[in-house]
């Protein structure tokens, strides 16, 4: 990398490859209370993780194609826009149909037009001497995000659900 605004671009790209999982994967920290709040069943719950699932694995496939046809940086600010819409709108508790699409939404934003747009973004802030620190760099910034982000949303999801229980101490 050969300027400042490499460092930065770089750091903002792997901070946001920590940030843009978050609410889809909340599931691994807090499912039940998660579903419950979506005014979900379990099943129901479980229904659109598997969809979600299904269209993630699917989207990999698409991922490189709209990365070698539209700029990375259009690709991943639509993609950073459309997982914050589809995160905004699942605060409004839309039902089983709005959690569905807002996941499928999610999906398609996540693996088809961020991951790609990222490692193309990442292996083109420096050449080929670079490529290992780069991508290694990129995952542990990404881990700190993820884990600091993490642990910030359940320090806040404790704190709102505990007290609901009277066991907060």
């Amino acid at each position: 990398m050969r300027t400042a605004r490499d460092w930065a671009s770089y750091l903002i790209l792997s901070m946001t490859a920590g940030i843009i999982f978050q609410v889809a994967y909340i599931r691994f920290v807090f499912l039940e209370p998660t579903y419950t709040a979506l005014g979900l069943t379990g099943q129901e719950y479980g229904t659109v993780m598997a969809v979600f699932g299904a269209v993630a694995a699917v989207m990999y496939f698409f991922g490189g194609w709209f990365a070698d046809r539209f700029s990375p940086r259009s690709l991943i600010v639509a993609a950073l826009a459309g997982t914050g819409v589809a995160d905004l709108y699942l605060t409004t508790t839309p039902g089983f149909t709005g959690v569905l699409v807002a996941h499928v939404v999610m999906a398609v934003t996540g693996m088809a037009l961020y991951w790609s747009a990222l490692v193309k973004a990442i292996g083109m802030l420096g050449d080929t001497s670079q490529q290992g620190r780069l991508f290694g760099f990129l995952e542990a910034v990404r881990g700190v995000t993820s884990t600091l982000i993490g642990g910030f949303g359940a320090v806040l999801v404790a704190r709102a659900v505990v007290p609901s229980d009277g066991c907060w101490r």
